[in-house]
C-alpha cells in the first residue's frame, strides 16, 4: 500500500513510501502530538498516518516543510537551499508545504498531551 509519494525533479523519479503489509492494523488507538516545531520527516510521518486514518493528531499545525531541498554552495561561501522535489498524497495530490499538517484535535502545543489524554479516556478500554 502506497502511503505517500515524493517526486524528485533532478532525476524525474518518484519514490513511493509503502507499507510492507496490507492492510495494517493496531489493537489500540494511536495519537501523535504535533507542534510548529514538527517539521519535514516528522510531518511526513504524521501526514501519512492522518490521511490513512491510522492515528489522531493532536496539537498545533506543523511547520510546513514538504519539499526536499538541495543545499548549493557558492564560491563566496554562501549556502542556499533549493527545492528539488515534492512529497504528496498520490490520491488527492495534497501536501503540507507552507501550511503544515492540520491536527484532528487543534489546541496549543502546551496542551496537546492533556487534550490527547482527554480524548483517550472516551475510548473503551480493551
Amino acid at each position: 500500500m502506497t502511503l505517500l509519494e515524493t517526486y524528485f525533479r533532478p532525476h524525474n523519479h518518484t519514490f513511493k513510501c509503502q507499507t510492507t503489509r496490507t492492510p495494517f492494523h493496531y489493537a489500540k488507538p494511536v495519537y501523535v502530538l504535533t507542534s510548529s516545531f514538527t517539521f519535514s520527516g516528522g510531518e511526513h510521518f504524521a501526514f501519512a498516518l492522518k490521511i490513512h486514518k491510522r492515528a489522531t493528531l493532536v496539537g498545533a499545525n506543523t511547520g510546513g516543510g514538504a519539499h526536499p531541498v538541495a543545499i548549493i554552495g557558492l564560491e563566496t561561501g554562501i549556502l542556499f537551499k533549493v527545492p528539488i522535489g515534492r512529497t504528496y498524497n498520490p490520491k488527492t495530490n495534497e501536501d503540507w508545504e507552507g501550511t503544515g499538517v492540520t491536527p484532528d484535535i487543534r489546541c496549543s502545543e502546551d496542551n496537546a498531551l492533556t487534550e490527547a489524554l482527554k480524548d483517550i479516556r472516551v475510548w473503551p478500554i480493551i
